[in-house]
């Protein structure tokens, strides 16, 4: 039924609580499983002057650099295991709206579901499933299969 699946991580425990389901099908279905990490460009102070464009430029290409070679080990730290399974897995990082990239990404792969969890990095509660989950489930073309997480900090914090 699903012959491959995108899995979108942030790099975050939230995050991997979707990997149990996605596990789950993959198996059953022998499916091919792209792992996908986003990293988004994140907002950089800015030194003026005349040698300041080059300096910014500099650094946030050291930034960028350095997350997505972390964002790289992070998924082969995923990946492999799983390829151990016998599930044919690669790994993809992409820079950009997390939304927009999950979106491209499994287009691109022509995969057949998405699976991501409702909450990640953030944590924080959105009305509905979170602000990439709520964008993906209204844009995506193809299923898309959110595996609800709950903050037990937060949990705790609304049961006192």
């Amino acid at each position: 039924m699903y012959t491959h699946l995108l899995i979108a991580l942030d790099g975050s425990r939230f995050a991997e609580k979707s990997l149990e389901a996605a596990l789950q099908i993959a198996l059953r279905f022998e499916s091919k499983v792209t792992l996908l990490r986003v990293t988004a460009p994140e907002a950089q102070p800015v030194v003026m002057g005349p040698a300041a464009s080059l300096a910014n430029l500099e650094r946030i290409e050291q930034t960028t650099e350095l997350e997505m070679e972390e964002a790289e080990a992070y998924l082969e730290s995923i990946r492999r295991p799983w390829s151990g399974l016998g599930i044919t897995a690669r790994s993809e990082v992409t820079c950009g709206d997390p939304a927009e990239m999950i979106l491209n990404t499994a287009s691109a792969v022509d995969a057949d579901l998405i699976v991501m969890t409702t909450h990640g990095r953030s944590g924080l509660s959105r009305l509905i499933y979170g602000s990439v989950a709520e964008a993906v489930l209204r844009r995506s073309p193809i299923p898309v299969l959110l595996v609800p997480v709950k903050d037990p900090e937060a949990a705790r914090g609304r049961a006192n």
